[in-house]
């Protein structure tokens, strides 16, 4: 059973390694999606942002060429540049202020300067970078790149600045050119400035990786949790089967003795009620064949005790072989009639009885029939009657399976009536078109306890009785089989001292 689990739980566990896989490699796709987003946004402010910059650097200088070199070279400086003089402030100049650090990150500050008249100069960064910042604004923030970001193209693309010597003189890319922002002079686009946004930043990636571990952790966290709710759910659904193995083989050891408890109302609750059902039938048809085996023992021994006596008295010479005979023949033929009895039981048992269907009119049969049986019951007194329909159909039925039947019934009626009672055979026609016959007789009834028992195999209401006044024990077996295999039913009712009523009914397309 532990196989079983572990295979339940092997299954259930790509069914919880899917979903926690699927989330996480969205949750780190739309994130690293976002980011890259943010990222981009992010790189077109900075650009929008150092533009101004550039526009004031070159009006005031007219050339790229000092900053280029500054920014290979990499040593922190300052330009400064005053442009512009306002109309409505005589007396301020807006100025642009490029800046860049030990760590070369590159700034650019919009600062408005009073009183100040700076040519553009390299300069020591720190003490003029003080002065000019003096009176700008706190809530003023810059824009910042770093010089290995930057891409300074001339107005058709071709990179003027680079990160990447070998790029130098190449023309840039169309997808990172689309981003790039123009520089303009005097209303003259003389250059573009775009930043390298193909890579995250050391702040970027840690966010990235702290995300990786989180989704890690928390799907390790899910799986270890689903792995754990598949073992208890897998001993859940086992349990019942574990139980049925038990009945299983508590059953084949024959040690039946109370049905398997139903804990689930699935299929498996479905499954355990069939078991208990199919146990419970293997033990009553085991005890019936223990039964049987114990009744033909008991009826073989009174046939054969009477035939040992009958030999013994010849050879004491009570009687003579002649004075025998009739009582040897009788208990042969009661022995034949068991013996006849019990192989057409196990034949149909075995479904190799085969009915002769042929159409049957049931009014010449059932007429034959009671011809044939009004001389036996007149002789013990009894009177038979027929009472039928005139328009009782023609039914398919194998004639001489429908008289054994009939004749059974008929025989069990005669001998459990005394003399002065009567006999029915009725018949009338069914509303679907079958037919209903009715053998019914006015002699001592069977008490009600045993009725549901009647068509058992050598059940006697009265186990008291001797074999030669009640028969086999086994022609109600037959008799409900037979009609079975025409497709009909066949009924009891009785009451203890008023008689009894066996009634049959055959459809129309019988056999």
């Amino acid at each position: 059973m532990r196989l079983f689990r572990r295979q339940l739980l092997l299954s259930y566990l790509p069914l919880a390694l899917l979903p926690i896989l699927v989330i996480g490699l969205v949750i780190r796709g739309v994130a690293e999606d976002r980011l890259t987003l943010l990222v981009t946004q992010d790189s077109a402010r900075r650009v929008r942002g150092l533009v101004p910059c550039f526009n004031v650097y070159y009006s005031a200088v007219g050339s790229w060429d000092a900053l280029v070199e500054a920014l290979k070279d990499g040593q922190p400086f300052v330009y400064p540049a005053a442009i512009r003089v306002e109309s409505t402030a005589p007396q301020t100049q807006q100025s642009g202020v490029l800046s860049l650090d030990e760590n070369g990150v590159l700034s650019c500050f919009p600062v408005t300067v009073r009183q100040m008249r700076l040519r553009p100069q390299l300069a020591e960064r720190r003490p003029i970078l003080d002065q000019i910042l003096s009176g700008t604004p706190n809530n003023v923030l810059p824009a910042a790149a770093h010089r290995d970001e930057l891409i300074l193209t001339d107005p058709n693309g071709v990179v003027l600045l680079n990160a990447e010597p070998s790029l130098i003189g190449q023309q840039l890319a169309p997808e990172v050119l689309r981003q790039s922002a123009p520089i303009m002079v005097n209303g003259q686009p003389i250059a573009r400035l775009a930043l390298a946004t193909g890579f995250f930043d050391e702040g970027q990636r840690q966010l990235l990786n702290a995300l990786n571990l989180a989704l890690v952790l928390s799907g390790g966290f899910s799986l270890l949790a689903a792995l754990g709710l598949g073992w208890w759910m897998s001993s859940r659904l086992s349990q019942p089967i574990r139980a049925l193995n038990e009945g299983v083989q508590r059953l084949a050891r024959g040690e039946w003795r109370a049905p398997v408890p139903i804990t689930t109302k699935n299929e498996l609750g479905d499954l355990t009620q069939a078991f208990n059902s199919m146990a419970a039938e293997l033990i009553r048809q085991q005890t019936t064949t223990r039964q049987m085996v114990a009744d033909i023992a008991h009826d073989l021994r009174t046939p054969l005790s009477t035939m040992s006596l009958e030999v013994e008295a010849i050879e004491a010479g009570f009687q003579t072989p002649e004075q025998a005979t009739e009582s040897l023949r009788e208990e042969i033929a009661w022995l034949q009639r068991m013996v006849d009895d019990l192989r057409l039981l196990s034949l149909m048992d075995a479904d190799q009885v085969r009915l002769q269907v042929e159409p049957v009119p049931l009014g010449v049969f059932l007429s034959r029939l009671h011809d044939f049986w009004r001389t036996s019951a007149e002789e013990g007194g009894r009177v038979l009657a027929l009472e039928m329909a005139s328009d009782l159909p023609i039914i398919q039925a194998d004639a001489m399976r429908l008289r054994q039947i009939l004749g059974n019934l008929i025989d069990n009626a005669l001998r459990h009536t005394k003399a002065g009672d009567s006999v029915r055979l009725q018949a009338q026609p069914a509303q679907d078109g079958g037919v209903l016959i009715r053998v019914a007789d006015s002699g001592e009834g069977i008490p009600s306890e045993v009725l549901p028992r009647i068509f058992d195999r050598f059940y006697r209401a009265d186990r008291a009785r001797l074999h030669n006044d009640s028969g086999s024990g086994l022609g109600l077996s037959i008799a409900k089989r037979l009609v079975e295999m025409h497709g009909g039913t066949i009924t009891v009712s009785s009451r203890l001292g008023h008689g009894t009523a066996f009634s049959i009914y055959l459809p129309q397309r019988a056999g």
